[in-house]
């Protein structure tokens, strides 16, 4: 299984045998794809990013923080695991490709502690 990270106005260019999986807290109302909604950023959080009362260090941090009490890279890759068995799948979210994003951040954490490569699709 290869993992990628992509964004919701992308999915029309994601192939039909990849299996999407939603991670964004509230996704657009056409979406129809799975939805791990655990890896999506707590509301407290998305409000602190909304508003600008938090910086994209102090984000990560709390991100990073939250996402480590809730999985292990183990346990978070053998769910991904189950949404698309051998098959290929894509983190989505909402932001463009390059911007700050939490779909980054879990790609990164998985690379770093799985040795594993997730690109950006």
């Amino acid at each position: 299984m290869n993992i990628y990270t992509s964004n919701f106005r992308n999915l029309k260019n994601i192939p039909g045998d990849m299996t999407a999986i939603s991670v964004a807290r509230f996704p657009p109302k056409w979406y129809q794809g799975h939805e791990l909604k655990s890896l999506a950023p707590s509301p407290k959080l998305l409000g602190k990013a909304k508003s600008g009362k938090i910086n994209n260090d102090d984000y990560t941090k709390e991100y990073l923080s939250a996402l480590e009490a809730a999985f292990s890279p183990e346990s978070l890759y053998e769910i991904l695991t189950r949404f698309a068995g051998d098959g290929d799948i894509v983190l989505l979210c909402f932001e463009k490709p390059g911007d700050f994003c939490h779909r980054r951040l879990v790609a990164r954490w998985l690379e770093r502690h799985l040795n594993i490569r997730v690109d950006e699709f």
